[in-house]
């Protein structure tokens, strides 16, 4: 199997767009993995555009196969004071078959700081609260043998239920 790192470094520039070559180690079924897709699309946008802030967060659709030579295209989005967004298309053989839009932030000063937050300690189930109290007070009111409705504080549905 091709290992990771060997793959990644076998990603190229061709002209404005990158290109790499997937064997089958790295098929799901007809396509390449998706985390694959999703680390070629980000090292791509980390090569193409240089001195980028930290990913911050990232978002990817997996619209089609991948599979073959697989053609990258990086896009510069926007590029503000603090944030870059980056769109990068892998294209396959069939067409495209992920976009990925990532945003890229610095960090930035803060007047709040979360250091000192704990964790909130969970009560013994029975020390909690009857989550299901009034549902069984509204069917305890119900009559079965003929069209139940629920009474009004507890209406929920529209249509009565038969019984």
């Amino acid at each position: 199997m091709t290992g990771f790192s060997d793959l990644m470094a076998s990603l190229e520039r061709a002209g404005d767009d990158w290109g790499i070559t997937v064997g089958d180690d790295w098929l799901q079924g007809r396509t390449v993995y998706g985390g694959l897709a999703a680390a070629l699309c980000t090292e791509t946008a980390q090569r193409a555009f240089a001195d980028l802030p930290p990913l911050r967060s990232a978002q990817f659709a997996f619209i089609g196969p991948a599979t073959g030579a697989l053609q990258l295209r990086p896009t510069l989005l926007r590029k503000g004071k603090s944030t870059v967004f980056a769109g990068v298309d892998l294209i396959g053989e069939a067409g495209l078959a992920t976009r990925a839009m990532l945003c890229f932030g610095a960090a930035r000063p803060s007047a709040f700081a979360h250091t000192e937050l704990g964790s909130l300690q969970p009560q013994a189930p029975e020390q909690c609260p009857d989550f299901f109290a009034a549902r069984r007070r509204c069917c305890a009111s119900w009559n079965i043998s003929r069209v139940v409705t629920w009474p009004a504080r507890c209406r929920s549905a529209a249509r009565p239920i038969r019984r």
